[in-house]
């Protein structure tokens, strides 16, 4: 009977570890779909550091400096600049939403 609980409890906590670990990556390879996006962490992918935030529009899509912007629901974006600029594209990184200033 013991050996069997032994057995229960390394079964659990290794299905615990494991779904840290997935969640670990998933916070370091696309953070937006556990904590969501903000319009500074957008700003910062898109423009780079020292960039006014973005405003987020009634349709969804984001305003960031002179680009409209639209970001998926793994925080990947697209930002279309105005005028005749060709779009950009990326995704939030764990770095865009943590700074150390």
């Amino acid at each position: 009977m013991i050996k069997s609980a032994l057995k229960i409890t390394a079964l659990v906590v290794g299905v615990l570890v494991t779904v840290l670990f997935l969640a670990l990556l998933v916070m370091v390879t696309r953070p937006a779909v556990l904590v969501g996006v903000s319009g500074s962490s957008l700003a910062h992918a898109v423009n780079g550091e020292d960039s006014p935030d973005c405003v987020k529009r009634p349709d969804g899509s984001w305003t960031c400096s002179t680009s409209r912007v639209t970001v998926n629901w793994m925080g990947c974006w697209t930002a279309k600049p105005a005028g005749r600029a060709p779009a950009r594209t990326g995704c939030l990184n764990l770095d865009d939403l943590i700074s150390f200033d």
